[in-house]
């Protein structure tokens, strides 16, 4: 990448952090003032899937951190805390999905493609705890990857 390509993916970088803070501001403050609205969001058969939204986001940002060369214990734990929400997030979307529309669970009328965008979106990033066993000093793209040794 050249000098240019570099400093544009910095400020966009730069510029899509200052976003997710912001939105992550709102959501927390939104949960708090209007939890029945969050609620609703969670019981809802599209809406409950933008939940996975943050967590994803803050494993793609510190994906960016590590592209751009910077590293160290706050881009790790950023990663490791996004990694943690969006495996509990997943969880419960599964389950949520075996409960059946009887016990609260998702009505198959709301199954949409959004429901399947979260893994995608997590599998198609570099984790920078993958750095062991790389090869050609590239970064291993799931933890999929990095466990069964599988390349993709």
């Amino acid at each position: 990448m050249g000098e240019g390509a570099g400093a544009a993916a910095l400020v966009i970088g730069l510029l899509a952090a200052a976003v997710f803070a912001v939105l992550a501001v709102a959501t927390v403050l939104r949960a708090q003032r209007y939890p029945q609205a969050w609620a609703e969001d969670r019981r809802h058969p599209v809406r409950h899937t933008f939940i996975a939204t943050l967590p994803i986001a803050m494993v793609l940002l510190a994906t960016v951190a590590v592209a751009s060369g910077v590293q160290g214990p706050l881009v790790l734990a950023l990663w490791w805390a996004g990694s943690l929400v969006q495996l509990f997030v997943t969880t419960w979307v599964l389950q949520r999905w075996w409960k059946g529309a009887a016990n609260g669970g998702l009505q198959w009328a709301g199954a949409t493609p959004a429901l399947f965008t979260r893994s995608s979106a997590t599998c198609s990033c570099r984790w920078p705890v993958c750095r062991w066993g790389s090869r050609n000093g590239r970064l291993r793209s799931s933890a999929l990857a990095c466990c069964s040794g599988r390349w993709c």
